[in-house]
């Protein structure tokens, strides 16, 4: 959660306020939260593009102007703000992408499986479905996981908090996935990294789940 502590009250705080009720980062705070602040106070235009899942009718977007992925561009003087986890506009210095930190990863794997091999997979796994690390807020595995060293390493590398089910507990989401007759008959759960994404976020995977000969991997919002 990034401060809103301002000494000026009658600075606006519009953008500020936006990346802390999205739970979001910006690369270069400082210099883009002053950018966008001084347009929206001399009321200059300042587009921005907020992905559909994080849209929410309660968000402050006053002084913005909204407008389509297909409209978003890095040409012209006026900057444009894109809220995303995608990393597609990476390359595009001009424009000011905020990330929210709203993703649950579901992970299983072995606990013989070493470090480099989880990060492979799970590097992978985000360049493919060009998502951005940053947004990663939290882990989500079977309670059978929860010491493995390997689980561990990747979310003190993300900063990101970890959550683990039981199989009681998962056997109520991964009814919705494909289920592993194998992984079943040694944990009891047919199915560990979506389903414990989705039981962890309350929502479905948005994209099919990954798997590397050992690893496993899925990805939902909250």
């Amino acid at each position: 959660m990034l401060s809103m502590n301002n000494s000026n009250t009658q600075k606006s705080t519009i953008f500020r306020n936006l990346l802390t009720d999205l739970t979001a980062w910006c690369p270069n705070l400082s210099a883009n939260a002053e950018l966008v602040e001084r347009r929206l106070e001399q009321k200059l235009p300042v587009k921005l593009f907020v992905e559909d899942y994080y849209f929410d009718d309660q968000l402050n977007l006053t002084g913005f102007t909204r407008i389509t992925k297909d409209d978003v561009t890095g040409d012209g003087p006026i900057p444009t703000v894109v809220v995303s986890d995608r990393t597609d506009f990476d390359g595009c210095d001009k424009l000011i992408h905020v990330v929210p930190k709203r993703s649950v990863l579901g992970i299983s794997c072995p606990a013989d499986v070493s470090y480099e091999e989880v990060q492979t997979a799970f590097v992978l796994f985000m360049s493919i479905n060009h998502l951005s690390w940053g947004s990663i807020e939290s882990l989500a595995s079977i309670d059978l996981n929860q010491d493995q060293a390997n689980i561990q390493y990747l979310a003190e590398t993300l900063q990101a908090k970890t959550n683990f089910f039981s199989k009681e507990q998962l056997a109520t989401t991964d009814i919705n996935y494909q289920s592993s007759p194998d992984l079943k008959q040694a944990t009891g759960v047919g199915n560990i990294a979506s389903s414990a994404a989705n039981l962890a976020s309350g929502q479905v995977v948005f994209i099919p789940q990954f798997n590397s000969k050992k690893v496993s991997l899925a990805i939902c919002h909250q």
